[in-house]
């Protein structure tokens, strides 16, 4: 059928391996000026797609909406060619909505001004690496970063971690750390080094202090940086909560 008309649009949920097996440069060229949500996923979250990513650069497609995990400048070039604009569309429709799995630290600025939300997963940046260099995401509308991996002892890590994606402006939307093992005075230290580098989240109109917390939905850890500083330091789960929520994420994952 794709050969005798382009279709609207083109839904694409599958592994990456099995898309490389396909015609997808036909697929692709097919697509062109349709709408594609493209999701493609790997038994590592974090094996680059780029490949796939790649044949889409110019191709005409409206990526309305992409999950997967991005390798290299040009790949996000790519991504950012077909993304779907930062505005909804004459039909009301949002714009690109992209989840990006970073396998190390990139330059994403290109994707400024080509999505509506963009949601960054990572892991902690850990030495050697320079602690000078900055990859600043793009700040409008403000991403949601995702650090995966906070193991006990690791929140020097997660800190350089968010400060070196900190976008200008150093404002995300939201800071996740799912299946975090980070301990009480590890968090404590963590948010008073965010919120001295001047990083804040979304201010949610609540007035509350920084602070972390357990989400009750997902059990993911979220840090709330605001311009407020409680005298007696943030309030963050104990010990006995962190870990009772680790353990509910583990649960999560079927593990």
């Amino acid at each position: 059928m794709l050969r005798h008309a382009k279709p609207d649009g083109v839904v694409v949920g599958m592994e990456a391996a099995a898309l490389r097996g396909a015609p997808w440069g036909a697929l692709v060229a097919a697509a062109g000026g349709g709408k594609v949500n493209l999701t493609l996923s790997s038994p590592d979250d974090y094996e680059p797609h780029d490949d796939l990513l790649l044949p889409l650069h110019d191709s005409g497609v409206r990526l309305a909406y992409f999950k997967g995990c991005v390798g290299t400048s040009a790949g996000a070039a790519a991504l950012a060619s077909v993304a779907d604009g930062a505005r909804p569309t004459v039909d009301d429709e949002d714009g690109a909505v992209l989840t990006i799995h970073m396998a190390a630290p990139l330059d994403l600025s290109a994707l400024r001004g080509t999505y509506t939300r963009l949601y960054v997963f990572t892991r902690p940046l850990s030495p050697p690496g320079p602690s000078s260099a900055m990859w600043p995401l793009p700040p409008s509308p403000p991403p949601v970063l995702v650090v995966q991996g906070a193991d006990e002892g690791s929140w020097g890590a997660v800190a350089r971690t968010i400060t070196s994606l900190a976008p200008p402006g150093k404002r995300f939307e939201s800071l996740e750390l799912p299946g975090c093992r980070l301990r009480a005075p590890e968090l404590r230290e963590l948010l008073m080094v965010l919120h001295d580098a001047d990083v804040r989240t979304r201010d949610w109109g609540d007035g509350g202090d920084t602070r972390a917390e357990v989400d009750g939905w997902s059990g993911d850890f979220l840090l709330y940086i605001t311009h407020r500083w409680p005298p007696e330091g943030p309030a963050v789960p104990s010990d006995a909560e962190l870990q009772e929520a680790y353990q509910g994420y583990l649960r999560q994952r079927g593990q």
